[in-house]
């Protein structure tokens, strides 16, 4: 057999086994997400949910509650907790809770109060919701950006977790429950002007990973996952996308890097926020974390979460030239007028987080 058929009985053979992996990998992977349940809820069920008092966090405390759990919901203000009370739907079984995950004493508290409250029980499952971006008033650049403002975000977003993971972990192993991670599509790209907040997020994913397989060893049923969404409303989101141009003094680094002031086309996310899927999307993830006898490692949902987590993969020259051309796709420069006036109004109804009981007392039903 001469060269050339050697080469090509090795691309033949190469193709074969190529084709044959992903067949062994898609049938497998039917065949596993054939056998994911969700189990029933129990009146023993209970859940602490950190930064409750708006989006993500409230909608998700707001529908555990809904399906049948004791949720712990974390606020940092009195008022947010009356607010959450009066939206809940079994109200006996909606605990506030005042506890900032940045102060160890309000931490210790709410671990010797919820401790009382579900006894021997445990926690069916710890949600780290608890998040910060920006604070707008300031530059994000490297070489402008604020070293208090990347080191408070460090703490709240990466250091909080790890705070409440030795606090709460006692509980949850009680339960061989889970422990819950909002991390974000930035853990998988840090783009310009968002080095505080990528890097609080790929430390949160960092830690996630390595409690995974530390619980692994102790071979005890406990669970840990991360949700990672893309763009999903919420006060956060809301807030970044909507925020009057007046409002953002970015002297001088708006000089030095023009796309920093890409905040003062504001008005040409209107359409982006349009696009962008409710909270439901990300508490149907933690629903299914919590309740599946099989949870996934990682939930992706939000707008742009799938594309992102490819881009991820790409080479990072490829990245960087890619990258301005998508980032500059986002913004309109002449946004229609009408698009504005109802992404403002969609934005100014966060006040009940999107928050439809209907779509929870169906799924109490189901389970």
């Amino acid at each position: 057999m001469g060269l050339k058929g050697v080469c090509n009985g090795f691309v033949t053979c190469t193709g074969y086994c190529t084709l044959l992996i992903f067949l062994s990998i898609f049938t497998g992977t039917q065949i596993y997400e054939s056998t994911r349940l969700q189990r029933a809820v129990m009146t023993t069920d209970a859940i602490l949910i950190t930064g409750a008092s708006s989006g993500i966090g409230e909608h998700a405390a707001l529908a555990m509650n809904a399906i049948g759990f004791t949720v712990f919901a974390t606020v940092r203000k009195q008022k947010d907790a009356d607010n959450l009370m009066k939206q809940a739907i079994n109200k006996e079984k909606f605990i506030p809770v005042i506890m900032d995950v940045t102060n160890q004493q309000q931490i210790d508290d709410a671990v010797a109060f919820v401790t009382e409250k579900v006894g021997e029980n445990g926690l069916t499952a710890v949600y780290n919701n608890a998040g910060v971006a920006y604070d707008n008033r300031k530059a994000m650049s490297v070489e402008y950006g604020s070293v208090d403002q990347a080191k408070w975000i460090m703490d709240v977003n990466y250091i909080a977790i790890w705070r409440i993971a030795q606090a709460f972990l006692p509980l949850i192993k009680k339960a061989k429950g889970r422990f819950i991670i909002n991390t974000s599509i930035a853990s998988f790209v840090s783009g310009p002007f968002g080095a505080p907040y990528s890097a609080s997020k790929f430390a949160a994913r960092a830690l996630g990973h390595s409690l995974r397989r530390e619980l692994q060893i102790l071979d005890n049923g406990m669970h840990v996952s991360m949700i990672e969404p893309g763009l999903v409303l919420s006060k956060m989101s809301c807030t970044a996308f909507l925020k009057e141009k007046e409002a953002i003094p970015w002297d001088p680094a708006v000089k030095r890097y023009p796309e920093e002031g890409m905040e003062e086309k504001i008005a040409g996310f209107a359409n982006i926020i349009l696009k962008t899927p409710k909270p439901k999307v990300t508490t149907d993830a933690l629903i299914d974390a919590v309740l599946s006898n099989k949870p996934r490692i990682h939930y992706l949902m939000g707008l742009g979460s799938w594309f992102m987590n490819i881009f991820q993969y790409l080479p990072s020259h490829l990245m960087d030239l890619v990258g301005p051309f998508l980032q500059k796709g986002f913004v309109v420069d002449n946004p229609d007028a009408a698009d504005l006036i109802e992404a403002k109004r969609v934005c100014n109804n966060q006040e009940h987080a999107w928050f439809d009981p209907a779509d929870y007392v169906a799924i109490k039903e189901e389970l």
